[in-house]
């Protein structure tokens, strides 16, 4: 998973992957888990938000309407 997320080409290491999934209460094994997209999208976003990237290219699924990548603003500024 981690080769998906990467800022200049570096992917996210796994200490940082795991810090930014820890205290999401939907990853609790007593909820409810989104599927592994929707899960990786928001990890994504918030890595990005923690790093403070200038701009992030994010990748379109193929969910269509129901893509989870569908809660980006593309427009600048924001």
């Amino acid at each position: 998973m981690n080769e998906r997320l990467s800022i200049d080409d570096v992917p996210i290491g796994d200490e940082a992957f795991t810090e930014v999934l820890r205290g999401w209460p939907w990853l609790e094994p007593s909820q409810r888990s989104p599927d592994p997209l929707r899960t990786l999208t928001a990890a994504a976003l918030a890595w990005f938000a923690d790093e403070a990237v200038d701009v992030a290219v994010v990748e379109v699924g193929l969910g269509g309407t129901w893509d989870s990548t569908n809660v980006v603003d593309g427009r600048w500024p924001c």
